[in-house]
């Protein structure tokens, strides 16, 4: 048993490093902003300042970015407040997620505690404030990283309210505020909530005995009931024209063999302990999903679930897989961490199960086994070290091309001088440009606020005959290979991407080259 005050000092500096980790130089790395991400912060500020999204939408259920996803607006709305006390900024944008990432180190602990006790929760909160995969996307403005925060919070009041009907109502706001929060809730969650119906219906019927604890049954359904409305509802109603396209089931030959083969990739070795997600918008190279010496205690974890009946180590495991699925119904970038995210905290818990098993194992071998516990200890904060030094040295150098920082510089450049013009033309080549403009100048989204500023146009189709037509008012960020007689005014280099700044042959500032 670990006294009060060593626990709760555990667990503060459990907190303390997880909040270092996600809000430290979180305006910085990853280097630039990606156009998810800086469309969400862009719509908070534009409902901020008038109620309405980018496209004029007054409290809008689903946002529209780029016109082409659909997608849940609550990251958005709940980035209002503090995108009006910080302003918009890739910080302000990006706070959503380190905090929530930081309350979902203590949800976990919360729910390993109510489960299988303080020793497991202490280490379960510790395996989730170090891992690649949650503190990647804590720093991170998707959408996604709300979903293990709710799912765990509705989950821990689930199993409180055996003790305290009340906390029914809790969990259900939970459950139905993460259907809210990314697409892939809407395929797992349901099957989460049906799961715990079932093996959980007998302490179901104890509680419907008592009139009171029906009442709270009742008020619980209700609320989920609404929130599911809230987020199924506008789903159907405004077809996605992505999802289509993604699932497996719309390919021709076996799509059950893709599903299951895209299944069972987030079970490799590479992808949870060595290399994790190819895509560094989706973490740093070289390490996995967790730390290298997690490959110890999630086998471990997962082997003593199978060796022990109790029902909530079933629902944990089953929960894990669950959250697995929205990630194999896609054949797009499998293994993908961003899909696959709802699994990350059960796969905690069920790690922190297997490491207190292990210790508990080890303890009885007295002095060898003091060894080797001191050993793992020792392995384990050399890895994170390792890890935490990997990710705020290198990973900013190489997260760069993956979060348009060549685009932003570029764009910045030609903010620098853009006094001498009256437009600033992209190429159609880049990746959503129409939004750098949009949150880096932080562009009133009121009609006539922006009569006398520089006019900004995307050039889809003839770069050629826009250039023609623009060349001696515009000034132009294009990529390397285009319009090759106009002259070059600053160039980004040395990147995986090159963008150019572009004007006509006859302007006087000299060439600058970075």
């Amino acid at each position: 048993m670990i006294p009060e005050v060593k626990l709760y000092a555990a667990l503060i500096l459990i907190l303390a490093l997880g909040a270092f980790l996600r809000l430290y130089q979180l305006g910085r790395i990853p280097d630039g902003i990606y156009c998810d991400e800086a469309a969400n912060g862009y719509d908070s500020y534009c409902l901020l300042k008038t109620g309405a999204d980018m496209h004029g939408r007054v409290l809008p259920l689903v946002i529209n970015h780029h016109n082409i996803d659909f997608l849940e607006p609550l990251y958005v709305y709940l980035s209002i407040p503090l995108i009006a006390l910080f302003d918009l900024s890739v910080f302000s944008t990006r706070l959503l997620a380190a905090l929530t990432g930081i309350l979902t180190i203590f949800s976990v602990f919360l729910l390993a505690k109510e489960l299988f006790g303080v020793k497991t929760a202490l280490i379960a909160a510790l395996f989730i404030a170090a891992a690649p995969w949650h503190v990647h996307f804590s720093r991170t403005a998707f959408r996604a990283i709300l979903s293990p925060l709710f799912i765990t919070t509705g989950l821990f009041f689930f199993f409180r309210a055996f003790r305290k009907a009340s906390s029914l109502t809790a969990s259900a706001a939970a459950f139905g505020l993460s259907l809210n929060s990314y697409t892939a809730a809407k395929i797992s969650v349901p099957l989460m909530l049906l799961f715990l119906l079932l093996i959980y219906r007998r302490e179901f019927a104890v509680l419907l005995r008592d009139k009171k604890n029906a009442r709270y049954m009742a008020l619980s359904a209700l609320i989920l009931f609404f929130l599911a409305a809230a987020a199924y509802i506008p789903f159907f109603l405004y077809k996605n024209p992505r999802h289509a396209g993604l699932s497996v089931f719309s390919t021709a030959g076996q799509p059950f063999f893709v599903f299951l083969k895209n299944f069972f990739k987030h079970f490799s070795p590479d992808f949870l302990f060595i290399s994790g997600d190819a895509n560094l918008r989706h973490g740093i190279s070289g390490f996995g999903q967790y730390l290298h010496i997690m490959a110890l205690f999630i086998p471990a974890g997962i082997l003593f679930s199978f060796r022990n009946t109790k029902k909530k180590l079933l629902l944990i495991v089953l929960f894990f897989l669950t959250g697995i699925l929205p990630a194999a119904v896609t054949n797009e970038g499998t293994p993908h961490a961003l899909r696959a995210i709802i699994s990350m905290p059960f796969l905690g818990i069920l790690a922190s199960y297997g490491a207190v098993k292990l210790y508990d194992l080890l303890a009885k071998k007295k002095s060898r086994g003091k060894i080797i516990i001191a050993l793992l200890s020792v392995f384990y904060i050399l890895n994170a070290a390792w890890f935490i030094a990997d990710y705020f040295r290198r990973y900013p150098s190489e997260s760069g091309d993956w979060f348009q920082a060549p685009a932003i510089e570029a764009f910045n450049y030609a903010r620098s001088v853009q006094e001498n013009y009256k437009y600033m033309v992209f190429s159609g080549k880049l990746v959503q440009p129409y939004i750098l403009p949009l949150f880096f100048e932080k562009i009133n989204p009121e009609p006539g606020a922006n009569e006398n500023k520089i006019k900004y146009i995307i050039s889809a189709g003839d770069l050629d005959g826009t250039y023609e037509a623009l060349k001696k008012e515009g000034i132009f960020i294009v990529p390397a290979d285009e319009l090759p007689d106009s002259r070059t005014l600053y160039c980004v280099l040395n990147r995986a991407h090159e963008f150019f700044i572009k004007v006509a042959a006859d302007f006087p500032i000299p060439l600058k080259e970075k």
